[in-house]
């Protein structure tokens, strides 16, 4: 997996030739990336960002080579204050 800014490229690890390109991803400055795989080489997914506004996350099947799943986080952040009688 190469992750650049504004796309992905999926390599073979025996010739290094490009298997897939995802292209028109997000601006991902940072490279964030994962890619999970299965001891048996049966599985594997890549997941990057979705959208630079919301919390989405595309997750590429790296072995059909297709994209499977775009999932939607919406996270709330709770300020917490806690003051201490002493």
């Amino acid at each position: 997996m190469v992750c650049l800014e504004s796309s992905l490229f999926v390599h073979n690890i025996h010739d290094m030739k490009v298997l897939h390109r995802i292209c028109d991803t997000p601006l991902n400055s940072g490279g964030i990336c994962a890619l999970s795989a299965s001891s048996a080489g049966t599985d594997g997914y890549l997941a990057y960002p979705g959208s630079v506004d919301t919390g989405e996350i595309q997750v590429f099947d790296a072995i059909a080579l297709v994209c499977n799943l775009l999932l939607l986080w919406k996270c709330i952040v709770f300020a917490y204050c806690c003051v201490l009688d002493l």
